[in-house]
């Protein structure tokens, strides 16, 4: 189904790997994809999912640490980061903290959401 211009929830492998659910926020997807036509590069998903929606087994499962995860909610979304150079990195944090989105920094991808509250970021 395509959701917006660039995301494709099957394509896209945005469906919970363990039981297929597919859950997302509009308002989100809407801003994420503002920020995607700003970086003018896709933004690819691990193909082997997990990387947009999860359901709360999936969570627990596979990421027990992270309590009350935005991913539960379609509201989050895990970006790869591999073959990027560090002015696109940069550029994209720049461009999504402009947005209200926060960030999380890992060594191949970023965690991206939008959540109430201010935006926080960690690494």
């Amino acid at each position: 189904m395509q959701i917006t211009k660039n995301f494709n929830s099957v394509t896209d492998n945005m469906a919970c790997p363990c039981c297929n659910a597919f859950v997302y926020r509009k308002p989100f997807l809407d801003r994420i994809q503002y920020l995607r036509d700003i970086m003018a590069i896709p933004f690819n998903l691990d193909k082997k999912g997990g990387g947009f929606f999860r359901c709360r087994d999936y969570q627990q499962t596979h990421h027990p640490e992270t309590k009350n995860s935005q991913h539960t909610l379609g509201n989050a979304m895990d970006i790869i980061t591999l073959g990027w150079d560090g002015q696109v990195k940069w550029k994209f944090i720049s461009e999504a903290t402009k947005l209200g989105f926060s960030i999380g920094i890992y060594d191949s991808f970023f965690h991206i959401d939008y959540r109430d509250g201010k935006p926080v970021m960690w690494s």
